[in-house]
């Protein structure tokens, strides 16, 4: 709660975590929102994550990075 709270006040948050171009703080908070949802847990409570994690995952980079799009991935 306390990183909503950060995020939802501070001027320099724009479409992502700081500003409108991806930083590591957006390669940190994008996996987290991923696995919260993966595990069953609502992020209703942070909606400032949720919009930041939601656009990250509308780029190109990021959705090339997503777990379902691994060699790997089942």
């Amino acid at each position: 709660m306390r990183l909503e709270k950060r995020l939802a006040s501070d001027k320099r948050v724009g479409t992502l975590t700081l500003g409108d171009t991806p930083t590591l703080a957006d390669l940190c908070i994008v996996p987290q929102a991923f696995n919260a949802e993966r595990f069953g847990i609502e992020l209703d409570a942070y909606p400032t994550i949720r919009r930041i994690a939601d656009h990250a995952n509308q780029l190109d980079a990021f959705k090339r990075a997503a777990p379902g799009e691994q060699p790997d991935a089942e």
